[in-house]
């Protein structure tokens, strides 16, 4: 039987482009908070984490009292690449971000120029395609129930990550905590509006 160079070239390369982004260990090394004064430091990796772990407990929060049922898979996948785009952008701090309306717009666009040629080139089509819907899904605005629930739990792991600042004495994050809290308290989803009743939710 003849053996198809091409294929074995093609599998080669993928095979190369897979590894490579197995060992890409930038998001361990980009700083959030970079901007601010904390004891702590916070990796985007760290953040994603959190992020994963608050979305996915939202996720088994609202089937166990039956509020709804959300596609856990896709609400993972989602938080585990929210701020992928950030391991070539850095991130942007909130503040300026809302000083500086222009600037958002650039990053935002950068995130998309980042996530659409950049992140995911050397991985096989496929996989790369639905690497690049997550993040693009994450960089909208949140009309899906999963996209929604990535988006609370990006805020709260902002938010435990400020309390947390406070409750070690750093009080310059007071401020934090109660913007962040605010941007909770007005997200205003119904699903979120159900677990607030049974207190499942801020």
């Amino acid at each position: 039987m003849a053996v198809d160079i091409t294929k074995i070239v093609e599998f080669r390369r993928d095979g190369a482009g897979i590894q490579k982004f197995l060992m890409d260990m930038r998001s361990g090394f980009v700083q959030r908070w970079h901007a601010r004064q904390t004891v702590r430091q916070e990796s985007l990796a760290a953040h994603h984490h959190q992020t994963s772990r608050n979305a996915r407990l939202v996720a088994d929060a609202l089937r166990y009292f039956g509020i709804a049922e959300p596609d856990v898979f896709k609400i993972v996948s989602l938080a585990d690449f929210h701020d992928e785009a950030e391991k070539v952008t850095g991130d942007v701090s909130g503040e300026a971000k809302r000083r500086f309306p222009e600037l958002r717009a650039a990053s935002k666009g950068a995130e998309m120029v980042v996530i659409d040629q950049i992140l995911f080139s050397e991985l096989p089509e496929p996989i790369a395609e639905q690497y690049r819907a997550w993040a693009r899904l994450m960089a909208q605005e949140p009309g899906t129930l999963e996209q929604q629930v990535v988006k609370y739990a990006d805020k709260l792991a902002a938010y435990q990550f400020a309390l947390t600042e406070i409750r070690i004495g750093n009080t310059l994050m007071a401020d934090v905590v109660e913007e962040v809290a605010q941007e909770l308290r007005e997200l205003d989803w119904p699903w979120l509006i159900e677990l607030r009743k049974v207190g499942a939710a801020w």
